[in-house]
């Protein structure tokens, strides 16, 4: 079943090809539907009490601030474990194909529980993908409420969770009030404009030589690794690639 949705599902659609594409996935019931319709001003997509109540993708055309955007509303991705029929599976399936379509994916947490394991799976995802990542953590009200350093202690916590990526960018909002969304796409913004960093080779390798004369050079057998030059490839997020006598031996 999954190779038939594989083969139908059509990963740009026409509406895409001239709005950036934000996918929010996360955990269930962090309020993703519920940040969606926050931005778009009314019920588009169901919210629920309930957890995993958004078992398709839901496509939304945005237009915020003279800038166009489609929303790609995620189901929640559980845990392998809580899988227990093909609804699930389907709907992790879906999720992780519009992490693939997405030119950024903002990763919803619960602001008041904070980042979890489950959480490092999602980005995980994320990050094999190469896509560009938004944390937002949502029911910052809530979180504000019960604790007067909150923003300090998710930074923390933050921090704990994703210990190989802990400069995050990261945004507090609350979708039920409408709290941060400003700040939410000045980051998003922003991360568009870092997508698309480009290095001229010449700074580049200034860069990678004091870099590599920083630190011990690695041995593979009885050889030194020698670093030649780095180049940025015409990926996006930017991608680079270092050129060496013993590739393998890095």
């Amino acid at each position: 079943i999954l190779e038939w949705i594989s083969s139908h599902i059509k990963k740009y659609t026409a509406l895409e090809r001239d709005a950036f594409t934000i996918a929010i996935v996360g955990k269930p019931n962090v309020g993703k539907s519920s940040l969606v319709n926050c931005l778009v001003g009314e019920k588009r997509v169901l919210v629920s009490q309930m957890a995993g109540t958004t078992v398709d993708t839901v496509d939304v055309e945005l237009d915020y601030e003279g800038k166009r955007y489609v929303l790609l509303d995620t189901a929640g991705l559980r845990r392998a474990a809580n899988r227990v029929d093909d609804i699930e599976i389907i709907s992790a399936f879906k999720s992780r194909d519009a992490i693939s379509r997405a030119d950024l994916v903002l990763l919803v947490v619960d602001g008041v529980e904070g980042p979890s394991n489950q959480d490092t799976k999602i980005l995980e995802q994320i990050i094999d993908e190469h896509k560009t990542v938004l944390l937002v953590a949502n029911k910052t009200d809530l979180g504000e409420e019960k604790m007067p350093d909150f923003r300090a202690w998710f930074q923390t916590q933050s921090e704990k969770v994703f210990h190989y990526y802990t400069d995050i960018p990261t945004v507090f909002v609350s979708a039920l009030y409408g709290q941060g969304i400003g700040d939410m796409f000045e980051a998003i913004e922003d991360l568009k404009v870092k997508m698309n960093f480009r290095v001229s080779t010449s700074k580049l390798n200034d860069f990678f030589m004091s870099a590599i004369r920083g630190a011990p050079s690695p041995v593979f057998g009885t050889e030194n690794v020698k670093f030649y030059y780095l180049t940025q490839t015409h990926q996006v997020p930017p991608s680079f690639i270092a050129f060496a006598n013993h590739p393998e031996g890095v």
